[in-house]
């Protein structure tokens, strides 16, 4: 994959899922999941917050 579309593929949730699939169907290992579980609060967090910012702004 190209560079330019890797550093993109790092800001997509989607990424961090595939990732824990991957790890918890070929080695069954929970330990290694920590890091994606991280990035993926991260990225939610941030998408509520921007959300009711926005949510804010249209009921007023």
């Amino acid at each position: 994959m190209p560079n330019i579309l890797q550093y993109i593929a790092l800001g997509n949730p989607l990424t961090y899922i595939i990732d824990i699939c991957r790890r918890l169907m070929i080695t069954g290992n929970t330990d290694s999941i920590l890091g994606d579980l991280i990035a993926i609060l991260i990225f939610n967090m941030s998408m509520y917050f921007l959300a009711s910012i926005r949510f804010k702004k249209i009921i007023e």
